[in-house]
């Protein structure tokens, strides 16, 4: 599952901040009946979902094939708070925030082996210790866990404020049995701007520089080369979860995740407004 966000954003829209801003700002006003402007309109939202099967359920000898499920959530908010500005004037500012959720049905071996065996053993120390309710691994063992139906999910947020800056984001990574959560890990932008790896002088080790991570075409070398040194927080993380799309993720340029920002406007927009005329003039 790719952490990028595949629809085209005119590259004029990319080129500053406060653009994004006026995409927030006129989508707002679009959902809202053109009101946004006025003082006792306070919050505006929208969310949608699409559900996908390809393929259909048949049998090939003894072995059932399911089809791929694919879904896909997105969700829009835009609030408007008071603060206060110098000569104690209050003044309204926008904040708006973005969040896309992708899920997919997997089979149990495209989960790494390590991972798997780390959900297990989570629930056996869980049975170690009291607990109420029931849960869908109280039913499944390896060896019947073809039956499950599993689905790898990922969701990317943003946080960006009434200039167009993006304040926060963040992706979740996890898994689903019967639509059960039963692995997550997490990464935000308040864990670091962006992923590097120390800068070494050969002989002596000195580290003398951090260096962006740039993983788009790497080999799994390379690959590893490039993340062996990253800070056990990321590193950890990128093992746990897909270390190209993490690394990429938390890798990427303000001006990259202000495009994937746009990008995800424009899909929960589709149909009522394009990039272009939400980027005009207000």
């Amino acid at each position: 599952m790719n952490s990028e966000i595949n629809l085209l954003v005119p590259k004029a829209i990319l080129k500053k901040p406060e653009t994004l801003a006026r995409v927030c700002w006129n989508f707002s006003d679009v959902l809202m009946g053109r009101r946004w402007m006025y003082d006792e309109v306070r919050s505006a939202e929208i969310k949608r979902s699409v559900a996908e099967a390809v393929g259909i359920a048949e049998l090939m000898g003894s072995v059932a094939v399911k089809p791929l499920m694919t879904e896909a959530s997105i969700n829009f908010v835009a609030t408007k708070s008071l603060i206060s500005e110098p000569g104690e004037k209050l003044v309204d500012a926008e904040t708006y925030y973005i969040e896309l959720t992708m899920s997919q049905s997997v089979d149990h071996k495209e989960i790494p082996a390590y991972l798997l065996d780390e959900i297990f053993d989570e629930h056996k120390s869980d049975d170690e210790h009291d607990h109420d309710t029931d849960t869908v691994m109280d039913f499944v063992e390896k060896d019947t866990i073809d039956d499950v139906s599993i689905m790898q999910e990922q969701t990317i947020s943003y946080h960006i404020n009434g200039d167009g800056e993006i304040e926060y984001y963040s992706l979740t990574f996890g898994y689903t049995f019967e639509d059960e959560k039963v692995y997550e890990n997490y990464y935000s932008s308040e864990q670091g701007e962006r992923i590097t790896a120390p800068v070494k002088l050969a002989e002596s080790g000195e580290i003398v520089d951090d260096k962006p991570v740039v993983l788009e075409d790497l080999s799994d070398a390379q690959l590893e080369r490039e993340i062996k040194d990253i800070d056990t927080a990321w590193k950890t993380f990128a093992e746990e979860s897909t270390a190209e799309e993490v690394a990429r993720f938390g890798g990427q340029s303000q001006l990259d995740h202000r495009r994937q920002a746009l990008a995800m406007i424009g899909m929960v927009a589709s149909g009522m407004a394009t990039l272009r005329q939400l980027a005009s003039h207000r």
